[in-house]
């Protein structure tokens, strides 16, 4: 079997992809087109019978005047010359040749078109097959960064209830703070006002206890005059009175003055202590 009578059926590719047999078939054309445009010279007559046989034409040997003619699916070309051994001139040569590649030229046209065809359908489907296994990983990795994105959310939701808490706890300990801050001014003014009133009142204790000091001195005095007065009358006169001077001057014995002068009230501050 020759190059021009491959089988290239689309029921068996075993040994062939699409791409492989369009670049073979190409190939072919190429030859044949080749062979009959750069063509020159003469040509045996029984050189272009075998020609047509490997192109698949069937040769009708002629009889008498009728010349031989090569047979291919409907197609009847007449070749003449007597005899195998008759040689052709070149310019028909050139048109046998022509008639005789074409119908193989058109049928391997439309084998490489149905191949090219066949090839672009499979790098649409294999490329389409790809769009989907990308457009499923796509799919997933949406679907992996809207979980990603959910747990976001969550975490944004968890941290905004914690800082609403952390704010409220902010909150309750400023009020806190206020109230216990209200509370010592509170207190501190009272121990200020406590303060001012001891003050006041120890001052007031002190005047009164001068005046007591002052009338327990002037009493003094005077019961000085009245023993010195009765001392100076005659004991007949005296009657009971040295007797109650005496109970006096044992009453003023007792140094109660200096008693109650002793210990003096320290002065309060003004409770800034506090």
């Amino acid at each position: 079997m020759n190059m021009y009578q491959r089988n290239f059926s689309t029921g068996g590719l075993e040994d062939y992809t699409f791409l492989q047999l369009f670049v073979e078939i190409d190939n072919q054309i190429k030859k044949l087109e080749h062979l009959v445009r750069y063509h020159t010279g003469e040509m045996p007559k029984y050189k272009l019978l075998k020609l047509a046989r490997e192109l698949g034409w069937q040769i009708q040997q002629g009889r008498g005047k009728h010349p031989t003619k090569a047979v291919y699916d409907g197609f009847k070309v007449p070749i003449p010359g007597h005899g195998k051994g008759a040689t052709l001139r070149q310019g028909l040569v050139h048109d046998l040749l022509k008639q005789l590649t074409e119908p193989k030229l058109a049928e391997l046209r439309q084998q490489k078109q149905e191949y090219l065809n066949r090839f672009l359908t499979l790098l649409k489907d294999k490329e389409l097959q790809n769009c989907t296994v990308q457009l499923n990983e796509q799919q997933e990795q949406i679907y992996d960064l809207m979980k990603e994105v959910q747990s976001l959310k969550q975490d944004i939701s968890q941290l905004h209830i914690q800082l609403h808490e952390a704010n409220n706890t902010a909150n309750t300990a400023e009020a806190l703070l206020l109230e216990r801050e209200q509370y010592w001014s509170e207190m501190t003014q009272k121990a200020r006002l406590e303060a001012q009133k001891s003050a006041e009142q120890y001052l007031y204790s002190q005047l009164v206890l001068e005046d007591v000091l002052q009338a327990f001195q002037e009493l003094q005095d005077c019961f000085s005059k009245i023993d010195n007065y009765t001392r100076s009358l005659p004991p007949q006169s005296r009657g009971p009175l040295p007797k109650y001077l005496d109970e006096a001057h044992a009453i003023f014995a007792r140094d109660i003055i200096p008693f109650l002068a002793s210990e003096p009230l320290q002065e309060l501050d003004d409770g800034s202590d506090c």
